[in-house]
């Protein structure tokens, strides 16, 4: 993997894959896109590609600053994590001219965590809140998902094998036919009642593994309003 920053585009991660036919896009988060592309294709046709591609990058990335509103790296500057739990984090983005734009800082007291970015508009800054948050999220995820998971898990009938947390850009959580639960490190950014429902959610799925009306019927006797929950999930959109 390696970066490409192309003006006024923003920075694409650029991943060779052996299975690629043909070069694929995504945005990760508003300053920066993940590429997937042959494994042979070279670094000239792959900056051709993009070039030639600017007009859907750009709609890509208004579409998708629309959709993240106050959650935008370049505006927002508090974000808490595991709101509404004993873990909570206040996470405060400083922009400062004292931060060059490829780096940041991490400073933490106790609840309150600051990051460090530079000031200047540029897409590396964009960058580089991102990378910290994803860091923050990944470690905050890995140390408090479990916790909490175990907590709602007493609470049920179900026993599952074992936990794992990850950072992922599409699943909330699964769960495997061996009782592995897998839950996604950006649950840290979510009110409690979605993170909540995402733990009964992979809960339930060990004795539903589908999403049948007995899944839906098992799922309400511990949120009521699930479904309802449930779409408001699905309109969730997180800045890393």
């Amino acid at each position: 993997m390696y970066l490409i920053h192309l003006e006024n585009l923003g920075i694409f991660e650029i991943r060779r894959n052996r299975q690629a036919r043909k070069l694929s896009i995504r945005i990760v988060h508003e300053g920066c896109f993940r590429v997937t592309v042959p494994w042979r294709l070279s670094e000239k046709d792959i900056m051709d590609n993009l070039k030639k591609m600017e007009s859907e990058i750009l709609k890509l990335k208004k579409s998708f600053l629309k959709k993240l509103g106050n959650f935008s790296l370049a505006t927002a500057t508090v974000y808490t994590f595991l709101s509404g739990s004993d873990f909570s984090l206040n996470v405060e983005i400083i922009r400062t001219p004292n931060i060059p734009i490829e780096k940041y800082r991490i400073l933490q007291k106790g609840p309150e965590l600051r990051i460090f970015v530079s000031n200047q508009e540029h897409d590396y800054s964009l960058f580089m809140t991102a990378q910290a948050l994803k860091t923050i999220t990944q470690e905050m995820g890995k140390r408090y998902i479990p916790l909490e998971f175990n907590t709602i898990a007493k609470k049920t009938k179900f026993n599952y094998d074992r936990i794992q947390v990850r950072h992922q850009l599409t699943r909330w959580g699964s769960c495997s036919s061996k009782k592995t639960i897998s839950l996604n490190a950006r649950l840290v950014f979510l009110p409690k009642k979605l993170r909540d429902l995402v733990y009964y959610h992979e809960l339930v799925h060990l004795k539903h593994p589908h999403h049948g009306t007995a899944f839906w019927n098992e799922l309400e006797k511990y949120v009521s309003d699930a479904k309802k929950l449930d779409k408001e999930l699905a309109k969730v959109v997180l800045p890393v």
